[in-house]
């Protein structure tokens, strides 16, 4: 029996998947490995301009006198892009400065991220980071010291752009020094 495989297919040349468990995929299709690849725990969570119906990272929300959030996925088992947020309070006399760092992007592959904000009706693009390959990426929104609008709902976007699809998990961490 080969890991997470739910039915086979037999014929003359022998045995091989026909389908895989919930939640696991035979990305590599090789027979000899299984169904090697588990979808990441947000799934689904994909971009949706118009639409909040992605995964909040922050159920309680956070508020800008510091907050480290960290959350790790996959693009299994097709590579488009994964969409969280979360709803930040923005203090008076606390200075907003918010940061998500992208990385731990697998060899061969390039991701992109991307900061967005709710403006009451869709996600308007605030920030993005489109470096080449797999190196880090990094978005930043900082309105100032004084200036105390900065409330509201904070969208993060982790773009599959190139390269194969692996089981390998990226990771995106969102914070407030």
């Amino acid at each position: 029996m080969l890991d997470h495989v739910a039915t086979y297919t037999c014929g003359a040349n022998g045995c091989g998947i026909a389908t895989c468990a919930t939640g696991f995929f035979n990305v590599d299709t090789t027979t000899s490995t299984g169904c090697e690849c588990a979808q990441d725990e947000h799934e689904p969570n994909r971009f949706v301009s118009n639409a909040r119906g992605a995964k909040n990272i922050a159920p309680n929300g956070v508020t800008d006198d510091g907050y480290d959030i960290t959350v790790t996925g996959n693009f299994v088992p097709s590579g488009t892009s994964d969409f969280y947020w979360f709803h930040a309070t923005d203090e008076s006399l606390s200075n907003f400065n918010l940061t998500a760092t992208l990385k731990n992007i697998p060899a061969g592959t390039n991701y992109d991220l991307y900061l967005y904000r709710w403006n009451g009706s869709a996600w308007a693009q605030i920030d993005s980071s489109t470096t080449g390959g797999n190196a880090n990426e990094e978005v930043n929104f900082d309105p100032g010291l004084f200036d105390d609008s900065a409330t509201g709902d904070y969208g993060f976007e982790v773009r599959y752009v190139s390269g194969p699809i692996t089981c390998a998990r990226y990771t995106l961490n969102v914070n407030d020094p």
